[in-house]
């Protein structure tokens, strides 16, 4: 007999397999960032990636550098109020990372973000 990896059995396993890698990042004091996957019918790729949730000292400095908003800066972009958490510094141009009350991400730009700083 063969078996078929399908949409209902990628769901069961998702959720079994994050539950499994939250506890071992609240073992080692870690946070679980959510990541994709994919899936045929023979295979499924299940990606995790754990951080420390803290800012490196690189990305403090090239804030510093660039004089990018500080981490914390609340600003209102079309009626939905953001907050600055975090830098990539690899993305020439929309190096600031934020997130709206719901928690979902964006990245922009500084320029545009010190025009709608609070």
């Amino acid at each position: 007999m063969t078996k078929i990896i399908d949409r209902n059995l990628i769901q069961e396993l998702s959720k079994l397999m994050h539950e499994a890698a939250d506890n071992i990042a609240k073992q080692y004091g870690l946070q679980l960032e959510k990541r994709g996957g994919s899936f045929d019918s023979t295979t499924f790729n299940y990606s995790v990636k754990f951080v420390t949730g803290e800012v490196s000292d690189l990305d403090l400095s090239y804030a510093k550098m660039y004089d990018w908003p500080k981490i914390g800066t609340k600003y209102n972009d079309r009626g939905v109020e953001f907050e600055v958490t975090g830098y990539n510094t690899r993305s020439r141009k929309m190096p600031i990372l934020s997130k709206d009350k719901a928690g979902k991400e964006y990245a922009s730009g500084p320029e545009y973000v010190k025009l709608r700083m609070n």
